[in-house]
């Protein structure tokens, strides 16, 4: 790559090249014109929209899962079926709508899925009977699964030194919007009709976001769209104080074949898929294993729990398990782990620039094992507490750690639908905690722990041994 020149010009900065037939990179011209109010503008835009992303996710995982527990009545497979259908929804949206992505454009599907996401909440909120609302709520996950796509849109369109710490601010608001409402939940007696209806108003607003943002830059160059890619630039140089010469684009290319899944498993990308994949199965592995810790140590150790509880919940179905306590100890679990989960955000945000991403990788991975072994051998309830916590705020950086990579390592015509199919894989893992939760009082702890030790050995020998490079 020919070295680049800057050159004042009427106090205005333009971009040439010795060789003036050679046209400049598009990564090039976004670094080039840096991080500005425009980009700090769209970054608040779309922090908005995870926070709300957050929130609803919350809500439906505890609030509707536990008010429908402890309604009156028969229903013993309930809960099941509740995580269930938000899992699976959030699964097949996470995969349909990347894949749309890919194909029809970043801005188009967060519109389409923000949009969904409010429709479905109020007809949830109107619902009337069981099977209308289970109905309806799974196509309300599937709307919330556009939060991976705002992920990739981020990790395009802003420039390279910035767009790890930008994912991870992202992330963060997710993680904000979970502990907020989490907290209004266990302060305020409201059902969870009015609760989810007041959760999902700001989404009125944030419909109309998308509108505001630009475009992805990859996208447009991959669809041949040279006029709408030159307006982008032009936006964003003015806002920066900059000038942009037509002549400086590259040439728009287009890419038929985007989304193309096959494309993940070619003799280039099928290691790196593969070591990818397991990479994603054993992030949800951390969260659903820290999680049920969590709710074992914080919710079972209060004191209004009855007492010989080991015994008792032994025997316990799930549904029983969740009318053990009153819902707002759940609320209470809730807020504390997404605060958790926010703090290791926070870290991550700290150190993503200044390691790579396998050092992270390897790090975080020993941390979990390390934490989780020294829950078993610890038997002061504090410290056992305090372990639980770490193990949740990294595996939520690790979680961060790995959509970033993951969105480095995949070519943008390919992005999303990447990111969508890895998610899809693990979130239908997700649909096993409630047997987990089940299994937590029958398995001892060290079964578990070597159950995820194993998985984090496998990881970190295959990051070792690969060596994958990301952009």
């Amino acid at each position: 790559m020919k070295q680049q020149q800057s050159k004042k010009v009427d106090n205005k900065v333009t971009i040439r090249r010795k060789d003036k037939h050679v046209p400049i990179l598009i990564e090039e011209l976004i670094d080039y014109y840096g991080f500005g109010k425009h980009t700090i503008k769209m970054v608040f835009l779309l922090s908005c929209v995870c926070f709300a992303y957050g929130a609803l996710t919350n809500i439906l995982a505890n609030v509707i899962l536990i008010n429908w527990a402890c309604e009156p009545g028969d229903r013993a497979d309930e809960p099941q079926l509740v995580w269930a259908t938000l899992c699976i929804g959030l699964a097949l949206g996470s995969f349909y709508f990347g894949w749309l992505a890919d194909r029809y454009g970043r801005k188009l599907m967060i519109a389409v899925t923000t949009t969904l996401s409010l429709y479905f909440t109020l007809l949830l909120c109107a619902s009337e009977s069981h099977f209308d609302a289970l109905l309806i709520l799974f196509f309300t996950a599937s709307g919330l699964s556009g939060g991976r796509i705002i992920s990739n849109y981020s990790a395009e369109s802003f420039p390279v030194k910035h767009r790890a710490r930008i994912q991870t601010v992202l992330g963060l608001s997710s993680s904000l919007g979970s502990v907020v409402y989490s907290y209004l939940a266990y302060t305020q007696r409201l059902g969870w009709r009015h609760f989810t209806l007041t959760a999902s108003a700001p989404l009125i607003v944030f419909i109309v976001i998308p509108f505001w943002l630009p475009e992805s830059i990859p996208y447009l160059q991959m669809t041949g769209n040279e006029d709408e890619l030159y307006r982008v630039f032009q936006h964003l140089a003015e806002s920066h104080g900059k000038n942009l010469k037509r002549r400086t684009l590259l040439t728009a290319r287009t890419i038929k074949n985007r989304g193309n899944l096959p494309t993940l498993f070619s003799k280039s990308t099928i290691c790196g898929t593969l070591i990818v994949m397991l990479l994603w199965a054993t992030s949800r592995l951390s969260m659903s294993v820290s999680t049920v810790l969590h709710y074992n140590t914080i919710v079972f150790n209060k004191t209004t729990c009855p007492e010989n509880q080991v015994d008792i919940l032994q025997s316990l179905s799930f549904k029983e398990v969740l009318n053990c306590k009153h819902s707002s100890d759940v609320f209470y679990v809730s807020f504390i782990g997404s605060l958790a989960e926010s703090i290791g955000l926070a870290i991550t945000f700290i150190f993503i620039n200044h390691v790579s991403r396998r050092f992270a990788f390897i790090c975080l991975l020993l941390i979990n094992s390390a934490g989780f072994i020294a829950m078993n051998i610890c038997s002061v309830a504090t410290i056992h507490t305090a372990l639980v916590l770490i193990t949740m705020a990294t595996s939520a950086s690790f979680f961060q750690v790995l959509c970033i990579f993951t969105n480095e390592f995949y070519h943008a015509s390919v992005r999303c639908t990447a990111t969508g199919m890895f998610n899809f894989i693990s979130l239908l893992a997700l649909v096993l905690i409630p047997i987990l939760i089940s299994l937590s009082f029958a398995l001892t702890p060290i079964v578990v722990t070597v159950f995820f030790v194993s998985f984090a050995v496998l990881c970190c020998f295959g990051l070792w041994w690969t060596r994958i490079k990301t952009t």
